[in-house]
Formats: C-alpha cells, structure tokens, sequence
C-alpha cells in the first residue's frame, strides 16, 4: 500500500515527494512503537493469539478504508497508522 500512497502523493506534491515517501515510512514506525509496548504490557494477560488476531484483523480492514476514501489526507493516516498497528500487535 506504501507505493499506492506515494503514488497519489507524488501526482499532487511533484517536488516534495521524496519527503513524503519518508514521511509515510517514520509515520508507521512512530505509530509501532508505542503499540509494541502497549501489546508487550498486555500479552501475558490477554495472550498473544488474540493479539495476532487484531494485528491481522487491521490488515484487511485498512486496505478498504483505504480504498474507499478519496480525501489523500484520511488515506495517507489510514494507511500509515494502521500499518504501524498491524506490526506492534504482532510483534514484526
């Protein structure tokens, strides 16, 4: 979904795209981390199968807030966000 992103915001932002690109990438990473912790905290209490679960339940449902918004600011912080999500809940 990452290249989908930097397409649509290279066609709007020609000379800030390169930054962009970088932004979509530190955006999921600074999202992941504090879920990582939060996930770390609670793993033992909830297990971690449900906790897999949620990581790969946020999957499919980003890639169709994704897909069904036109507005480049909602789908740039669906899709950045909730792919820092996915990987702090599941631990990759």
């Amino acid at each position: 979904m990452l290249p989908l992103v930097g397409q649509k915001l290279a066609l709007t932002h020609k000379s800030e795209a390169t930054a962009l690109m970088s932004a979509c990438v530190i955006a999921a990473k600074l999202v992941m981390l504090p879920m990582a912790v939060i996930v770390a905290r609670y793993a033992d209490r909830l297990g971690r199968k449900p906790l897999c679960l949620v990581a790969f339940a946020i999957l499919p449902i980003r890639g169709v807030l994704y897909t069904l918004s036109n507005d480049l600011r909602f789908g740039w912080w669906v899709s950045r966000s909730w792919t820092g999500w996915a990987p702090g809940c599941s631990g990759r």
